[in-house]
């Protein structure tokens, strides 16, 4: 693969608002209250941007984050009206509390580049702000034109802004206190 513009996007759709990390800078855009089509403009925003940082459509690392099932419906169609090619990806990441949207990479991403893909699928989520996590990583060799796959699939506990905290128990995430209010 060719070297990309920016090295890894992290992209967060929610109800509310929608954040944009460009090689860990972040772009925030803000839901207006008098908007009847508001998430749609900000996801519009949000992948119009996207484009000036990827227009190649090469990243190494993509990864996205659906807050809700009706951010991931409305985000989807948007983002491939934008984007009328497949994205070059080394490495897919995709975390939602709606199950299906484990299948992103169908029609967005092209399968022949990626190496890794992982999804986060948000089970649960307690009254601490405790996430209950099903986590799969499938790992593609390809090798003389065949491919093989190494996959492998475990259950981690987060609390909610601190995503980068993985545990294997809830009791050992950091108390409550040491958390920031955003979304990614």
């Amino acid at each position: 693969m060719e070297s990309p513009r920016c090295n890894e996007v992290k992209m967060t759709v929610g109800s509310e608002r929608c954040e944009l990390y460009i090689d860990g800078r972040p772009i925030k855009y803000e839901k207006p209250e008098n908007l009847e089509d508001s998430l749609k403009m900000i996801i519009g925003k949000m992948c119009n941007d996207l484009l000036t940082f990827i227009p190649d459509f090469k990243v190494n690392t993509i990864s996205f984050r659906f807050n809700d099932d009706h951010s991931y419906h409305m985000w989807r169609p948007i983002y491939k009206e934008r984007f009328p090619q497949l994205l070059e990806v080394d490495t897919l990441i995709v975390k939602s509390f709606y199950f299906w949207a484990w299948l992103i990479g169908e029609d967005i991403i092209n399968y022949d580049k990626l190496r890794v893909y992982e999804y986060h699928y948000l089970m649960e989520k307690d009254e601490d702000d405790i996430m209950k996590v099903e986590v799969g990583r499938n790992e593609y060799t390809r090798t003389d034109g065949k491919t093989t796959s190494t996959r492998n699939c475990y259950i981690k506990y987060f609390r909610e802004g601190q995503e980068d905290i993985y545990v294997d128990k809830p009791e050992l995430l950091p108390s409550v206190e040491t958390v920031d209010d955003s979304l990614y």
